[in-house]
C-alpha cells in the first residue's frame, strides 16, 4: 500500500502543476455499514456517542486567478478525519459524515450520509470533492460551517467537530482559509 502511494506521488512531481487542478480527486471512501467480525454494535456505539473525531489536515483551493479555462473555475475541498489516538476501533468498524451547520456551500461536494475508507484498517478517511463555479471573476464568498461525527453501526452519532471554512474571491485580495 506504502508503495503505490510513493508512486503516485512521484507520477503527480512530474505533471506540471495546471494539470493537477482539473484532475478530479480521488475518492477513497465508501457508504458506511458494519463489516462482519466488528466488535459488538452497543459498544461501538458507547465509545462514538462520546468520541469527536481528529481534524488531521483540510485544504480549500479555488480557481486560479487569469485562467479561464475549465480549470480557472474549480474549487476542491477536502478534510482528512481520523479517531483519537489509542482508539479500540478503526475506521473500518465507525463511520464518519460531513454535515453542513452553518452557511451555504455546494450541495453535491460532501456525500450525504456516514462513508468509511475502502481500506478496512486506515486510520484516517479523507472526504472532499470538486465543483465548478465559473472564472475567478464569478466566484462569491464562502462561509460555511460543518460539522464532522463519527457515526455506529446502529446510527448512534457522536459529538461535532466543527469545521470552518471562508474564502473571499483572490480578487480582492483576501486569502482564502480553512480552520478547525
Amino acid at each position: 500500500m506504502k508503495f503505490r502511494h510513493h508512486l503516485a506521488a512521484c507520477l503527480l512531481a512530474l505533471l506540471p502543476t495546471s494539470a493537477l487542478a482539473c484532475e478530479p480527486p480521488a475518492i477513497f471512501h465508501v457508504p458506511f455499514e458494519a463489516r462482519s467480525g466488528a466488535a459488538a454494535p452497543a459498544e461501538i456505539a458507547a465509545f462514538v456517542a462520546r468520541t469527536k473525531p481528529v481534524i488531521r489536515s483540510t485544504s480549500l483551493s479555488r480557481g486560479a486567478p487569469g485562467e479561464s479555462s475549465m480549470c480557472g473555475g474549480m474549487g476542491y475541498i477536502s478534510v482528512e478525519i481520523a479517531l483519537p489516538p489509542g482508539a479500540p476501533y478503526t475506521l473500518g468498524e465507525v463511520g464518519a459524515e460531513i454535515t453542513l451547520a452553518e452557511g451555504q456551500f455546494y450541495d453535491h461536494v460532501f456525500p450525504k450520509g456516514a462513508v468509511m475508507p475502502v481500506e478496512p484498517g486506515a486510520d484516517s478517511l479523507k472526504i472532499g470533492n470538486a465543483w465548478y463555479e465559473g472564472p475567478p471573476p464569478q466566484h462569491k464568498p464562502i462561509s460555511a460551517v460543518f460539522n464532522v461525527r463519527l457515526v455506529a453501526p446502529d446510527g448512534t452519532r457522536g459529538p461535532a467537530t466543527r469545521v470552518v471554512v471562508k474564502s473571499v474571491p483572490k480578487r480582492t485580495g483576501k486569502a482564502e482559509g480553512v480552520s478547525r
